[in-house]
């Protein structure tokens, strides 16, 4: 159901930023209901999206949860090379860190009824084949297709399959409620999409490589927020000496937790600093694009990034991660220069413009 190139315009229908509401795992268990967890679902019109998950005990879900556990900002951790893990690997939080999730691909495939093989979502959600029967939805009854291109934790061995309906009805800001269930009917979440970002404008980026090595990286623009999140490379130093850790094979171990796969990779004996160091070669955020152009991190895996600033707009601040270049002779190419505020060695993140609307200005630093 896959595709590897090209929009689905079917996408629009669920395009925007959605916050979870709740989650039953499994299916009907109400009264056990996650309804603490911050999810939120950034997706573009062109099928490319980003989902950032943290824990209500995580320090990286607000500026008041970072505050707290005692995180200023470091725009350095932009990086994503677990550099910072030393000082935050005492902090209290290594177990948190653990059960954060994030995951983002290029693809989302939507297709209009119910096309799983097995029909198991209407037949044991009576809720949702209910809503499915309401000719007045304001989103019909559409199955999703979600391929995970890269993920915090270990991939999950398949796509993510979820049927779903709107369970409210359309508000004139795009606000509306969506109740997904997996197609095995395992679970079941409920969705409410942020007010002002079903319309736009949009953006959606695909990271090619970061100093001319490959790495997977995406970046979606909804409105005025955003969600960015950059896979892990090939190979890791170690904040503490100079071994370098292999990150690959946290991809093979399918269907393990984090901690689970730390410890089969790296042994039970090794220090929280490198399985940090290596849990953090991942970088997700997401934040707010306020009226000064400012890109404000509110979201993230690591704490420290809370309330950088992703980008460099007018100005640049002693929190700016990063300015945008783009080259004369590549327009639909994006330089990201990391700054580093501290030794002036920069890191380029080149990204390839997937999706980009009428109305969606980048702030360019200039073209060279």
């Amino acid at each position: 159901m896959v595709e590897e190139s090209g929009s689905n315009d079917a996408c629009l229908i669920v395009a925007g930023v959605w916050e979870r509401l709740w989650e039953e795992d499994p299916l009907g268990d109400s009264e056990g209901a996650d309804r603490d967890t911050l999810v939120l679902w950034t997706q573009t019109p062109c099928g490319l999206y980003v989902d950032l998950r943290l824990p209500k005990e995580s320090p990286g879900r607000s500026f008041a949860s970072a505050s707290k556990a005692g995180y200023v900002p470091n725009p350095l951790s932009i990086a994503a090379d677990g550099s910072d893990a030393h000082a935050c690997a005492s902090q209290g939080n290594f177990d948190n860190f653990m059960k954060q999730k994030s995951f983002a691909g290029r693809h989302l495939q939507v297709s209009l009824g119910d096309t799983t093989t097995s029909g198991e979502a209407l037949a044991k959600d009576k809720l949702l084949s209910a809503l499915a029967n309401n000719s007045g939805t304001a989103i019909p009854l559409c199955t999703c297709f979600w391929k995970r291109d890269i993920d915090y934790q270990p991939p999950s061995g398949g796509l993510d399959i979820g049927v779903c309906t709107s369970s409210s009805p359309l508000e004139s800001d795009g606000k509306v409620d969506l109740r997904e269930t997996g197609d095995d009917a395992s679970y079941s979440e409920g969705w409410r999409r942020l007010a002002g970002t079903h319309a736009g404008p949009f953006a959606a980026l695909e990271l090619l490589e970061e100093n001319g090595v490959p790495r997977k990286g995406f970046w979606a623009v909804a409105g005025n927020r955003f969600a960015y999140a950059v896979g892990r490379p090939e190979r890791v130093t170690s904040s503490v000496g100079s071994s370098a850790l292999e990150t690959p094979r946290i991809q093979d171990l399918v269907g393990m937790l984090l901690s689970n796969a730390l410890e089969s990779i790296m042994g039970s004996n090794e220090t929280k600093v490198n399985k940090l160091t290596l849990a953090w070669s991942y970088c997700g955020v997401a934040g707010t694009i306020n009226e000064s152009d400012q890109w404000t991190i509110e979201h993230s895996i690591n704490p420290n990034l809370i309330g950088c600033d992703l980008i460099e707009s007018k100005t640049r601040t002693k929190n700016t991660c990063s300015y945008l270049a783009q080259t004369a002779a590549r327009r639909e190419i994006i330089d990201q220069v990391l700054i580093d505020h501290n030794k002036g060695k920069n890191t380029i993140r080149r990204w390839k413009i997937v999706e980009i609307s009428e109305g969606f200005e980048i702030p360019l630093r200039g073209t060279y």
